[in-house]
């Protein structure tokens, strides 16, 4: 099958109510894994890549390899660009064939998260590519932004349904407690604030962390 819109994947799962996993892979090997995993499930499934990754084989190459493995699985797959944070990286991205990327501007002030959001929202769009974006700040470290414990923020339904009326974006990163990387301390997540965004909102969530 070929890629497919990651946004479409995220509301067809929203309205039939069940989670699409979305796996990082750093080379051709790690690919083959979580695609043929997916095949044996007949699942859909979220390709992800890092900027170091998207940095050291190039977004064409990446595109290639995924498109060649995903020809024949029986259920849609999305490439996703994992925390972009370097605007031209994202574009490139964007132009390369990936169906979707997101934007990390969490660590920005609110209006300043919306400006760089709408920007890349826009030339995605342009292309047919999705967006992801984050409100709320998880802690632990991705890519090169480490955040402590203490400072990291939930997510509320008000802040979540104002960015997206905002910027556009089709499915939003929120914090619940989760942690990016090898964490400290065991994270806490809160479900009631998860059940909460659910609830109030109409569009895909998405819940980072997985160590």
């Amino acid at each position: 099958m070929p890629l497919v819109n990651t946004g479409s994947m995220l509301r067809s799962a929203r309205q039939e109510r069940y989670c699409i996993g979305a796996f990082n892979i750093v080379d051709f090997l790690t690919l083959e894994a979580v695609v043929k995993t997916a095949c044996q499930e007949r699942s859909p499934v979220i390709i992800q890549t890092s900027s170091g990754t998207v940095q050291r084989y190039g977004p064409a190459a990446l595109v290639e390899m995924t498109r060649l493995l995903v020809k024949d699985l029986p259920a849609p797959v999305g490439l996703h660009l994992d925390h972009g944070t370097v605007p031209s990286l994202i574009e490139a991205c964007i132009q390369a064939g990936y169906t979707s990327v997101m934007i990390d501007a969490s660590h920005y002030p609110y209006e300043e998260n919306v400006a760089r959001t709408l920007a890349v929202v826009r030339k995605a769009h342009a292309q047919g590519v999705a967006v992801e974006a984050e409100i709320g700040i998880l802690a632990g470290v991705e890519e090169e932004i480490s955040v402590e414990q203490s400072q990291a923020i939930y997510t509320t339904p008000e802040e979540a349904r104002a960015f997206q009326a905002d910027t556009g974006v089709d499915f939003l990163a929120v914090a619940i407690g989760t942690a990016h990387g090898f964490y400290k301390v065991t994270p806490k997540l809160n479900i009631e604030t998860l059940a909460l965004l659910h609830q109030t909102t109409d569009f895909p969530l998405v819940v980072h962390g997985g160590t």
